[in-house]
Protein backbone atom coordinates (compact mmCIF):
# COMPACT_ATOMS: atom_id res chain seq x y z
CA UNK A 1 0.00 0.00 0.00
CA UNK A 2 2.63 2.37 1.06
CA UNK A 3 4.24 1.84 -2.64
CA UNK A 4 1.40 2.78 -4.23
CA UNK A 5 1.01 6.29 -2.42
CA UNK A 6 4.64 6.32 -3.11
CA UNK A 7 4.00 5.97 -7.12
CA UNK A 8 0.99 8.19 -6.71
CA UNK A 9 2.84 11.38 -5.12
CA UNK A 10 5.54 10.79 -7.65
CA UNK A 11 3.25 11.05 -10.89
CA UNK A 12 1.65 14.01 -9.59
CA UNK A 13 5.01 15.58 -8.48
CA UNK A 14 6.22 15.07 -11.94
CA UNK A 15 3.08 16.01 -14.00
CA UNK A 16 3.20 19.75 -12.49
CA UNK A 17 6.40 20.60 -14.34
CA UNK A 18 7.04 22.79 -17.26
CA UNK A 19 5.66 21.50 -20.74
CA UNK A 20 7.94 22.43 -23.25
CA UNK A 21 6.47 22.45 -26.98
CA UNK A 22 8.82 22.31 -30.54
CA UNK A 23 8.37 23.13 -33.49
CA UNK A 24 11.84 22.52 -35.59
CA UNK A 25 12.31 24.83 -38.83
CA UNK A 26 14.50 22.08 -40.26
CA UNK A 27 15.83 18.58 -40.29
CA UNK A 28 19.44 18.84 -39.59
CA UNK A 29 20.87 16.70 -36.69
CA UNK A 30 22.99 18.42 -34.84
CA UNK A 31 25.47 17.75 -31.81
CA UNK A 32 24.15 19.22 -28.26
CA UNK A 33 25.82 21.82 -26.93
CA UNK A 34 27.48 22.90 -23.59
CA UNK A 35 26.78 26.50 -23.62
CA UNK A 36 23.80 28.96 -24.89
CA UNK A 37 23.52 32.71 -25.04
CA UNK A 38 20.27 34.34 -24.22
CA UNK A 39 19.16 37.17 -26.24
CA UNK A 40 16.04 39.77 -25.42
CA UNK A 41 15.72 41.03 -29.05
CA UNK A 42 17.08 40.30 -32.86
CA UNK A 43 18.65 43.72 -32.20
CA UNK A 44 21.13 42.66 -29.86
CA UNK A 45 22.37 39.37 -31.52
CA UNK A 46 26.22 39.91 -32.78
CA UNK A 47 26.83 36.94 -34.98
CA UNK A 48 25.30 36.12 -38.46
CA UNK A 49 22.40 33.37 -37.49
CA UNK A 50 20.11 30.77 -38.33
CA UNK A 51 16.71 30.11 -36.91
CA UNK A 52 16.21 25.95 -36.39
CA UNK A 53 12.98 25.81 -33.79
CA UNK A 54 10.52 28.00 -32.02
CA UNK A 55 9.83 26.55 -28.29
CA UNK A 56 7.33 27.51 -25.88
CA UNK A 57 7.07 26.67 -22.29
CA UNK A 58 3.75 26.33 -20.51
CA UNK A 59 3.58 26.11 -16.44
CA UNK A 60 0.12 25.11 -16.97
CA UNK A 61 -0.96 27.08 -13.80
CA UNK A 62 1.92 25.80 -11.33
CA UNK A 63 3.19 29.41 -10.51
CA UNK A 64 6.69 29.01 -12.26
CA UNK A 65 8.48 31.77 -12.55
CA UNK A 66 9.71 32.93 -15.98
CA UNK A 67 13.60 32.44 -15.18
CA UNK A 68 12.12 28.77 -14.54
CA UNK A 69 10.76 28.30 -17.57
CA UNK A 70 13.18 29.94 -19.12
CA UNK A 71 15.76 27.30 -17.94
CA UNK A 72 13.51 24.47 -19.43
CA UNK A 73 14.19 26.45 -22.81
CA UNK A 74 17.32 26.63 -23.04
CA UNK A 75 17.91 22.73 -21.99
CA UNK A 76 15.58 21.95 -24.79
CA UNK A 77 17.82 24.39 -27.08
CA UNK A 78 20.89 22.84 -26.36
CA UNK A 79 19.15 19.15 -27.21
CA UNK A 80 18.73 20.56 -30.13
CA UNK A 81 22.39 21.96 -30.58
CA UNK A 82 21.41 25.66 -30.63
CA UNK A 83 24.11 28.34 -29.95
CA UNK A 84 21.67 30.89 -28.28
CA UNK A 85 17.55 31.80 -27.31
CA UNK A 86 16.05 34.57 -28.54
CA UNK A 87 12.69 35.52 -26.44
CA UNK A 88 10.32 36.29 -28.22
CA UNK A 89 6.90 36.19 -26.01
CA UNK A 90 5.74 36.41 -22.57
CA UNK A 91 2.06 35.36 -21.86
CA UNK A 92 0.29 35.57 -18.94
CA UNK A 93 -3.59 34.60 -18.70
CA UNK A 94 -6.38 33.29 -16.98
CA UNK A 95 -7.02 28.97 -17.12
CA UNK A 96 -9.70 28.87 -14.96
CA UNK A 97 -10.66 28.38 -11.09
CA UNK A 98 -10.58 25.87 -8.51
CA UNK A 99 -12.82 25.65 -5.91
CA UNK A 100 -11.80 24.89 -2.47
CA UNK A 101 -14.07 25.38 0.48
CA UNK A 102 -16.19 28.33 0.01
CA UNK A 103 -13.99 30.23 -2.11
CA UNK A 104 -12.67 30.14 -5.88
CA UNK A 105 -9.25 30.46 -6.39
CA UNK A 106 -8.16 31.59 -10.00
CA UNK A 107 -4.99 30.03 -12.01
CA UNK A 108 -3.06 31.70 -14.23
CA UNK A 109 -0.73 30.45 -16.80
CA UNK A 110 2.64 31.58 -18.06
CA UNK A 111 3.74 30.93 -21.23
CA UNK A 112 7.16 31.87 -22.64
CA UNK A 113 7.98 31.80 -26.49
CA UNK A 114 11.92 31.74 -27.80
CA UNK A 115 13.27 30.83 -31.13
CA UNK A 116 16.64 28.68 -31.00
CA UNK A 117 19.40 30.22 -33.22
CA UNK A 118 22.72 28.74 -34.70
CA UNK A 119 25.73 30.47 -35.52
CA UNK A 120 26.39 30.70 -39.19
CA UNK A 121 29.62 32.99 -39.14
Amino acid sequence: MRGIIVVCISLILMACGAVVDVVTLDETARAKTTKIDVFTSYASIDHEYKEIAVLSANDQGWGRKESELIEKLKEKAMKLGANGIVLVGLKESHAGSVPIGDSWFNINERIVRVVAIIYTD
